[in-house]
């Protein structure tokens, strides 16, 4: 059990995309693994728990997604003054 984190945000990066990759592992190895990788935990680890890394690495994506539109603009303002 991990209870190296208290909030799914302070998850780093890198601990979840490692858990994604065994996840998306998990998910092609067929439902004994699937049943054992997306089982949730009480209480839950946002480290582990699926439901909870899948809903923060989206999150995140949307979060980089948005601060790259809005760098985009920013560079494009300045090139038109």
């Amino acid at each position: 059990m991990s209870t190296n984190y208290q909030e799914s945000k302070d998850v780093p990066t890198s601990v979840l995309c490692s858990r994604l990759m065994k996840l998306s592992d998990a998910v092609t190895k067929g439902p004994e693994s699937i049943n054992r990788e997306f089982y949730m935990n009480i209480p839950a680890e946002v480290d582990h728990d699926a439901d909870i890394v899948l809903s923060e690495a989206a999150n995140r994506l949307n979060d980089l997604q948005r601060e790259v539109y809005q760098l985009r603009r920013k560079v494009k303002d300045a090139e038109t003054m």
